[in-house]
């Protein structure tokens, strides 16, 4: 499933209410559920709030683990990719 990260809490959070939706109709003992995000193509390579938006994502997923992973395995998994500058695109 792709869900597109808008840059905002809001979306975070929805994302992560997706993610706990399909967790909570997939128990399996074995699945882990991750959250892949990156940020929008931008003007500069780093934006102001893109350490907020991320941190924001990680105490999501921080509370997603601490509410239903078991005690030595985290069911849920945030990936994010850091922005890098392309030069030749200008974004």
């Amino acid at each position: 499933m792709y869900e597109r990260w808008s840059s905002s809490s809001y979306s975070i959070d929805l994302l992560l209410e997706s993610l706990k939706i399909r967790y909570l109709a997939n128990r399996d003992a074995c699945l882990q559920f991750a959250l892949l995000t990156d940020f929008q193509d931008a003007s500069q390579e780093a934006m102001p709030n893109d350490l907020e938006l991320v941190e924001h994502a990680r105490r999501g997923i921080e509370r997603l683990n601490q509410t239903y992973a078991l005690e030595d395995f985290d069911k849920f998994v945030l990936l994010h990719r850091c922005g890098k500058w392309n030069e030749s695109e200008g974004t």
